[in-house]
């Protein structure tokens, strides 16, 4: 009876030891500050980053998630906007990838939005362009360990058009 006591102890013992090994070897966080690399002429975005110590070949889904508001117009082919042609588009934006860590256990990777195009209907010679647009709450999120990282959040807007 003493010695299934003693190896029921050491069995416990083993089993804690091997959890606690696991649970250091494996923290998964973004290494530094995710970087959004501007808004580019399209209206998109993209967020650069580094997630380390997620183990060899694990898939981690990212969602980069927030909100947009553009303005867009009619531009004549004189360069004026029309005051009936500007419309606003309020929107929710979400991209989510599923990548593979590689055999170090790191993810390196860029995620892409682009707006959709808006629904501005111009006339005649007219053509739609976008005046501007702002990213609000923006988030990077790995869905496979909870992990958040934190976002570089100067290049959030652009001006490429000022309405008259």
């Amino acid at each position: 009876m003493q010695i299934q006591m003693h190896k029921i102890v050491l069995a416990g013992m083993l089993t804690s030891l091997m959890a606690g090994a696991a649970s250091t070897q494996s923290s998964p966080h973004f290494s530094g500050t995710a970087t959004v690399n501007g808004v580019f002429s399209n209206g998109g975005i993209s967020v650069s980053f580094k997630e380390v110590h997620l183990g060899k070949n694990v898939t981690v889904t990212y969602l980069l998630d927030g909100s947009f508001i553009a303005h867009y117009g009619c531009i004549n082919p004189g360069g004026n906007v029309p005051e009936s042609s500007k419309v606003e588009v309020e929107r929710h934006l979400l991209t989510e990838a599923a990548l593979i860590s590689s055999n170090n256990g790191t993810i390196e990777a860029t995620l892409e939005f682009t707006p959709p195009d808006p629904d501005v209907n111009c006339p005649g010679s007219q053509v739609a362009v976008l005046a501007d647009i702002a990213y609000t709450n923006m988030s990077l999120v790995d869905e496979a360990f909870h992990v958040e990282g934190d976002l570089d959040r100067r290049a959030l807007s652009a001006t490429f058009f000022t309405f008259k």
